[in-house]
């Protein structure tokens, strides 16, 4: 598993659109949704609701975001310093 997996799913959460999750990280949606999914396998557990426009987090989606979305606020603050 690849911690940028964690960072795609932050930037879905956050923009609740694939299309724009995938511009945000400089990558294709089909990519980007394809990395959500291999994400999603390796965790056991669905972290999105995609019947959803704009996407919503599941439980267990909501969980996954805590603790990762203060890590990667703080490295995006870092990265422009």
């Amino acid at each position: 598993m690849d911690i940028e997996w964690y960072e795609d799913f932050l930037a879905l959460a956050d923009t609740g659109k694939f299309t724009a999750a995938a511009s945000m990280r400089g990558s294709s949606q089909s990519a980007l949704s394809r990395r959500i999914q291999l994400l999603e396998t390796r965790l056991g557990a669905v972290l999105i609701d995609r019947s959803k426009n704009p996407i919503r987090l599941t439980v267990a989606g909501r969980a996954c975001c805590r603790t990762p979305w203060n890590w990667y606020v703080w490295r995006a603050t870092v990265s422009r310093a």
